[in-house]
């Protein structure tokens, strides 16, 4: 299980009244905080890491 998906179950659980959308931006601002993912990776990394993020949904 990844990080990812980790901060996801916990909004399902503590959040379920947020859209997925929602639910998305608040996964990835907290895996930005603590530089999960960075800015700086490439175009190709960065896409990669969206499109995991996405998955999660």
């Amino acid at each position: 299980m990844t990080v990812g998906e980790i901060i996801r179950e916990g909004l399902d659980i503590h959040k379920p009244q947020l859209s997925d959308n929602e639910k998305l931006d608040l996964v990835k601002k907290s895996m930005e905080s603590v530089d999960l993912i960075l800015i700086t990776y490439t175009n190709i990394h960065m896409n990669f890491l969206e499109v995991s993020v996405k998955e999660l949904l």
